[in-house]
């Protein structure tokens, strides 16, 4: 038997309702992506969608670092994994989608540290090693 076509911005509503049906903490920054993936997306159909075609969105916002494109594709994600869940689609195409890489590296405390090199951080670590070696 043949499933009904359902849309993204329907798997995207019922991601949203999920979230507030088990009383989650992250709802409103959850449905502020949901309803962004919506407004671009929405009027495809869910099981049609291509994991090049999400990654081509998230590309075009140069705007946004690494990392947020990362939490949106997150988002994309869980939301199909509950249609997969509720048989609304086979298959969630978020998941094909590569992990941007994002720079987590700490910056030092030393606030010059991208043009001298100096790392307060590590030269205090050094520190503290020396004086336990004595």
């Amino acid at each position: 038997m043949r499933r009904p076509r359902i849309s993204v911005a329907q798997i995207g509503q019922q991601a949203i309702d999920w979230y507030s049906n088990h009383n989650r903490k992250d709802l409103t920054t959850f449905t502020g992506r949901v309803n962004a993936i919506i407004a671009a997306l929405g009027s495809r159909d869910a099981e049609g969608l291509k994991p090049s075609e999400i990654d081509a969105w998230l590309s075009a916002h140069s705007e946004w670092s690494p990392a947020t494109g990362n939490r949106y594709k997150t988002v994309l994600s869980k939301a199909y994994q509950l249609a997969v869940k509720n048989g609304d689609v086979s298959t969630n195409p978020a998941r094909l989608v590569d992990h941007r890489p994002e720079n987590n590296r700490r910056s030092s405390a030393c606030p010059h540290f991208e043009h001298c090199g100096h790392d307060v951080l590590n030269r205090s670590f050094e520190t503290l090693l020396r004086r336990e070696i004595r």
